[in-house]
């Protein structure tokens, strides 16, 4: 990284993200200290010592199958509720909490996909790069991501994740084919939406630059509050948990 820079972070351009992102952001900090196991040290970073990947925005998450350690958050009203959720789980076991509404968790990821923000310190970018792109591997970034994080390569690396996702991908109205051009899409037209994202910027600029002072759900008929104020919401404090997992097979 140029100039020798400490950590980064990296959005796609069509990233949108919640109201209350600072407060979001707050709150992982918080819970990537305690799974890192520096809950009170902010000297270098406020997400703790020695990460060095931050996956914020994803669209797919999953832990290995012994891992039973996570920071959970309960009562976030800025969680999309799991009937509207983009973000699937993708390991064999999962904790019951992540699938309960107005819940976020932190946790370490061995497996991830979609990379709508992320987060490198310096050294995890030269780890990066000294795999990716020195090393030959033929699969897309987000793959060598989620090979990293699982220790697929012997590399030291720490990633801590989050699910839902706290960053996500926006999508104007317009037909399914203009969304993206990693496959191919029918030109069914469709509403302007985000991921994920229960209060999202995006959507609300055109009303404040009408002078509207207030900020209105994604989905307002499924979340407690439709509107909220431009100052956004608070994420409560959560707990590091030990956590009982059910089997995947169990969800559906």
């Amino acid at each position: 990284m140029a100039g020798r820079v400490a950590s980064a972070l990296i959005l796609e351009d069509d990233t949108d993200w919640d109201v209350s992102l600072k407060s979001q952001l707050y709150s992982f900090a918080q819970g990537s200290r305690a799974i890192l196991g520096n809950d009170a040290d902010t000297r270098h970073s406020p997400y703790g010592e020695g990460w060095d990947f931050l996956w914020l925005g994803n669209c797919r998450m999953g832990v290995p199958d012994t891992e039973t350690r996570f920071y959970v958050t309960e009562n976030d009203l800025t969680v999309p509720p799991t009937t509207k959720r983009y973000t699937s789980w993708s390991s064999k076991r999962r904790p019951r909490e992540s699938m309960q509404n107005n819940t976020r968790l932190v946790f370490r990821p061995n497996y991830g996909m979609c990379g709508y923000a992320y987060a490198v310190t310096y050294d995890g970018a030269r780890k990066l790069l000294s795999s990716l792109s020195v090393t030959s591997r033929n699969e897309p970034v987000d793959l060598g991501w989620r090979d990293m994080c699982s220790g697929r390569w012997k590399i030291p690396f720490s990633c801590i994740g989050v699910y839902p996702s706290i960053f996500s991908s926006h999508r104007f109205a317009g037909p399914q084919s203009r969304d993206s051009d990693l496959n191919e899409k029918s030109n069914d037209w469709h509403s302007e939406y985000t991921w994920d994202v229960v209060y999202s910027t995006i959507q609300n600029v055109p009303r404040w630059v009408l002078g509207e002072t207030n900020v209105v759900a994604q989905w307002p008929d499924h979340v407690a509050r439709p509107q909220i104020g431009l100052e956004g919401i608070s994420v409560p404090k959560g707990k590091l948990r030990v956590l009982e997992t059910i089997a995947w097979k169990d969800e559906v």
